[in-house]
């Protein structure tokens, strides 16, 4: 690309102007954007980038017109913030979607290397700067509260929410949602997942799944593609085939999932006696009832059914429904004499409250 110098004749100085704001002024708005949390104060900003390149006397280095053009973006941002009007805005707006990604060419692959290696040069903190890596890369990051360590590999199109942590070796794939308010460490995430409000740890999720809110995925968890693991459900050391839906208030521990399996609330694996550890199976498309224990080590055939309440400390076979729990039995009028004194202390009180 020409340099835009002030020696060169009017015409094309306008027309090398509106080449580089044509090729660069979304790059420049994303930034701002990123920055600012505002659209309306990032295309202020983009406004000003522009007029200060129209108006430099100096040429720009061949190749160089892009980095030149984000490190004004940065400090123009930083001008913003350190007014004191803009400490009183609330960082935090919607995600970007204003600027849509595009497939890239090798030409521009090199060209985002040698923005990266720009990005390097730029006096800002060491966060900030793989913060700017992770954008200039397509990833989507609405909030300058997510914080990602220095290993960590995010594909383009993922979105990063406000208040996520990424630590270690953790893998984001393309797709993915994570956060808000989501810590990932030593784990691979695979492409459309979305984790929500969750904390992961030493795990691989499969790509689609669905994880939280409050969800705790602890060490050496596999899940296959599609899985839900949701609301207060605590996972370790298991394997989910394809499919399996944990919704809420379960516990699943040293365990073998087959696929399609549904999970009522308050299911728990009792994996520990004290002194080992054992594994608990389940087959493929079982049907845990609300609030069974299974006592490892136990095996759940293929299409088994456990009745809610149950605590199975024996196997179940394949299409069978364990039931393990006594069989009701209703002693009549046994309340009478302590309802009689729990409705006169109620309706006392009723008096007293005047209702």
């Amino acid at each position: 690309m020409k340099r835009l110098e002030s020696s060169v004749k009017a015409p094309d100085r306008q027309a090398q102007f509106e080449e580089l704001y044509a090729q660069y002024a979304d790059d420049v708005l994303r930034m701002a954007y990123f920055y600012l949390a505002d659209k309306q104060k990032a295309e202020d900003v983009c406004q000003d980038v522009f007029v200060k390149l129209y108006t430099r006397g100096e040429a720009i280095a061949p190749g160089c017109e892009k980095a030149w053009l984000l490190r004004v973006t940065v400090n123009c941002c930083r001008d913003l913030w350190r007014s004191a009007w803009l400490k009183r805005v609330v960082l935090g707006a919607p995600t970007l979607d204003i600027i849509p990604a595009q497939e890239e060419t090798f030409e521009q692959r090199e060209e985002k290397a040698e923005l990266m290696r720009a990005i390097h040069k730029l006096p800002r903190q060491f966060r900030e700067t793989i913060l700017l890596q992770h954008i200039a890369n397509g990833v989507i990051i609405d909030s300058r509260t997510v914080q990602i360590a220095p290993d960590v590999q995010i594909a383009p199109g993922a979105v990063i929410l406000a208040g996520t942590i990424l630590r270690g070796h953790t893998i984001i794939g393309a797709g993915c949602i994570i956060g808000p308010n989501t810590l990932i460490e030593d784990s691979l995430v695979e492409e459309g997942t979305t984790v929500n409000a969750s904390q992961v740890y030493g795990s691989h999720l499969g790509p689609h799944n669905n994880i939280g809110p409050f969800t705790h995925v602890r060490v050496n968890t596999v899940t296959d593609y599609g899985v839900h693991l949701g609301a207060y459900v605590e996972t370790k050391n298991s394997n989910f085939a394809r499919g399996n839906t944990v919704s809420h208030l379960t516990y699943i521990g040293d365990s073998d999932v087959g696929k399609y399996c549904n999970f009522g609330c308050g299911t728990v694996t009792c994996n520990y006696d004290g002194k080992d550890k054992f594994r608990t199976q389940i087959g493929d498309y079982c049907f845990i009832g609300c609030n069974t224990n299974l006592v490892a080590p136990v095996k759940v055939g293929d299409g088994a059914y456990t009745a809610a309440g149950s605590t199975i400390t024996q196997d179940v076979p394949a299409q069978a429904l364990g039931i393990a729990r006594q069989r009701q039995t209703n002693l009549e009028g046994w309340a009478e004499p302590k309802m009689e004194a729990y409705i006169a202390k109620k309706q006392k009180l009723e008096n007293e409250q005047g209702n």
